[in-house]
């Protein structure tokens, strides 16, 4: 038996329902160039982005329309200069001169305006659905794509892998090892999103821990704990894995589950974000227990405000700390059996 009390339905920074869907895939991360977005000012960054997201993959045969009246303007720009000087013609010149020329300076004033949320939606020849892609973070802004199926993931990945730093995470069971556990566990992770949702990050991923059949005597796995995890903390405007949530059923706490979860999950992503060229953090949402943020602590996690003891504070840390020389400040406190 395996008794869960808390709102799984919830999620703060994403969708609680991640899902298997066969031949999608996730790619997230950073740009890497300058002409990709790459220190682009604030009030532009993620203009930047998707702009150049747009223009590499209308490169590739795909279609992107971000400014549903882009035909309509070239259309009007076109009888203006072949209406021969005309009171009409000069009307129609006067109107277009004051707006952006070209596409990409239309589609960045746009950006810029705010005008425009939610993922923007790729279509191939055809004019199906293959693709969407949004950025997440002010500042420093990351690409999130998913791709609806093998070909249009290979094609998109191929044209944008130079100027980013790409994380893949396919919509399907990725199963984790837990060191300090015994065999008759495994942890599954499962990526999913909801197009058109209206959450800030429709993007997550459901951790799940079970426990063998043949050693609980029941005719299936028994699920025994789970995580979720989004990937943009909004509260302190941090991109990159962010735990929202994580329990052990009531039956199986004090078994030291929950911290081994948080030690494989760690090491999943490390995985995932390993080849990365900036600093990537792991945050944590909310921390609302004393016990709990003495065993994150343990772990090298830290506050971000200026009172790291706060109850209800954010914890993060540096993933990919030895690339940059950094220290996780790790102690003996993570030894400590904490159930979740």
């Amino acid at each position: 038996m395996a008794t869960f009390i808390w709102n799984w339905n919830h999620s703060e920074n994403g969708n609680a329902d991640a899902v298997v869907s066969v031949g999608c895939t996730t790619y997230m991360g950073p740009p890497t160039s300058e002409q990709a977005g790459q220190g682009a000012a604030s009030s532009n960054a993620d203009g930047s982005v998707l702009v150049f997201v747009a223009e590499r993959l209308r490169t590739c045969g795909l279609s992107i329309i971000i400014l549903p009246e882009d035909s309509k303007e070239d259309e009007v720009q076109e009888s203006a200069q072949s209406d021969g000087g005309g009171i009409n013609g000069r009307r129609k010149r006067q109107k277009t001169e004051t707006k952006p020329k070209t596409l990409r300076e239309r589609e960045l004033a746009l950006f810029r305006s705010r005008s425009i949320s939610g993922g923007i939606k790729v279509f191939d020849a055809n004019q199906k659905l293959v693709a969407f892609f949004k950025t997440m973070g002010v500042d420093d802004p990351w690409l999130f794509l998913s791709c609806m199926n093998d070909e249009v993931s290979n094609r998109i990945y191929e044209a944008l892998q130079s100027d980013f730093d790409l994380a893949i995470f396919p919509h399907e069971t990725e199963s984790i090892d837990v060191d300090d556990l015994d065999g008759s566990y495994r942890l599954d992770a499962v990526t999913g999103d909801k197009f058109g949702s209206n959450t800030k990050n429709s993007i997550t991923t459901l951790f799940s821990l079970y426990r063998s059949h043949a050693e609980h005597e029941q005719p299936n796995d028994l699920l025994v704990a789970k995580a979720l995890c989004s990937y943009e903390n909004s509260e302190i405007n941090c991109v990159g894995p962010t735990l929202e949530m994580i329990e052990t059923a009531q039956e199986w706490q004090h078994r030291g589950l929950g911290t081994a979860m948080i030690q494989a999950i760690e090491i999943f992503y490390k995985g995932k974000f390993e080849e990365f060229r900036s600093r990537v953090w792991f945050s944590v949402c909310r921390v609302t227990s004393y016990e709990v943020m003495k065993s994150l602590k343990g772990f090298g996690f830290r506050g971000s405000g200026s009172d790291s003891d706060c109850l209800g504070d954010d914890l993060l840390k540096v993933l990919n700390d030895e690339e940059f020389g950094l220290s996780s400040d790790s102690d003996d406190e993570s030894e400590e059996v904490i159930d979740y």
